[in-house]
């Protein structure tokens, strides 16, 4: 197998996948953007995992997966005990994987394996890797510990709630790079209350998504899951040349894991989506700037806009010295951008804008009509 196919499947899986994308940028410097395909599969060539870093990744002072012991998240994935030279040797195996039909893994629903002739090699190298192998095979506290049984006790409820599940080889390896996949959300504390992940049908869109999702965060600091996701799709609507079909659309959620534990998730409606990944649309959004008005958009209120416009325009037409309390209050209440209301023809340029927007919404609006 010169190459292996990664198809999405559950949040958690794909969450690794895009942890382990990631882990190539930071560490290996290689760009990932090639291994992302048109059709939403993600295409490694097999070759790649014998040449990580693994002493960098996994054991160095700058790890990015801390999978040794009493590990915050991946605990006693590693003994601390065994040679760390033995899971270099594991990880370079991985590039014989296999895919077999004898058992489906609980994670992607396929089963890759590593060929008996390099596992007994590698068993006979190390014969301490048998009990590791063994350990990972299985779903439990060692791939996630907040989400994972322990060892052969407690059910889970992310799978039958059964004590362990079937994994294979593969997804044990990606699985201890989800947490890289993940934003984390500071309070008013100052604190991380909530980390999010976008996940969608493809490992495109996750990737850029995911990535505008941090850069959104960083500039604009916004802590609402619906708002975050909308100035995103925004920015890949403008900056990424994808066509997204209905159904990648209707599929884009959050998945939100809250410092308690739990996990929610959020998924925009479809027509809402279908408008924010509409580049007309995206462009006069991102050029209005508001979050008042990208709200009424994300909660359809669209008829808000032309009031709003209109309530705007109204004040906008007299002098400012003329504008009352009452208006200047409701100019400050929805706007909050200077080049937005300093002056009054800023104000009426910011109307037009509105009422443009209402009108390829309405157009958008009208197409999908026809169609039905």
């Amino acid at each position: 197998m010169s190459e292996i196919v990664l198809y999405p499947s559950n949040w958690l899986y794909n969450a690794g996948v895009v942890g382990f994308l990631h882990s190539l940028q930071e560490v290996e410097k290689i760009q990932v953007e090639g291994f992302l395909k048109e059709d939403g599969t993600v295409v490694l060539p097999a070759n790649l995992f014998a040449q990580l870093n693994w002493d960098l990744r996994y054991f160095s002072e700058t790890r990015l997966a801390a999978i040794t012991g009493q590990a915050k998240i991946y605990r006693n994935y590693w003994q601390p005990s065994w040679d760390k030279s033995a899971f270099g040797a594991y990880v370079a195996a991985l590039e014989n994987l296999r895919e077999s039909s004898l058992h489906s893994c609980s994670v992607c629903g396929r089963n890759f394996e590593i060929p008996e002739p390099h596992l007994q090699a590698l068993v006979q190298r190390f014969s301490f890797l048998k009990t590791f192998l063994s350990g990972v095979s299985t779903f439990d506290v060692r791939l996630n510990m907040m989400l994972a049984p322990s060892i052969g006790e407690f059910p889970n409820s992310l799978w039958n709630l059964r004590s362990g599940s079937c994994v294979c080889p593969l997804c044990s390896f990606l699985l201890v790079h989800q947490h890289l996949s993940f934003l984390e959300l500071i309070d008013s504390d100052g604190k991380a209350s909530t980390s999010v992940f976008v996940n969608a049908p493809s490992f495109k869109v996750m990737w850029y998504l995911n990535r505008l999702v941090k850069e959104v965060y960083s500039r604009e600091k916004i802590s609402f899951v619906r708002e975050l996701l909308g100035v995103s799709l925004i920015e890949f609507a403008m900056r990424v040349n994808a066509q997204l079909g209905m159904w990648t659309k209707m599929n884009i959620e959050v998945v939100s894991w809250k410092r308690d534990g739990t996990i929610d998730f959020y998924v925009l409606p479809y027509q809402v989506a279908d408008l924010l990944l509409d580049w007309r649309v995206a462009s006069l959004l991102s050029d209005i700037g508001e979050f008042s008005v990208l709200k009424m958009v994300l909660e359809e209120r669209f008829y808000e806009i032309v009031e709003l416009g209109e309530k705007i325009m109204a004040i906008g037409i007299k002098r400012k010295n003329e504008w009352g309390k009452q208006e200047k209050a409701y100019i400050n209440q929805h706007l909050r951008l200077s080049r937005n209301k300093d002056r009054p023809d800023n104000l009426v340029n910011f109307a037009s804008r509105l009422f443009s927007l209402y009108a390829l919404i309405q157009e958008k609006q009208g197409v999908k009509g026809n169609e039905r």
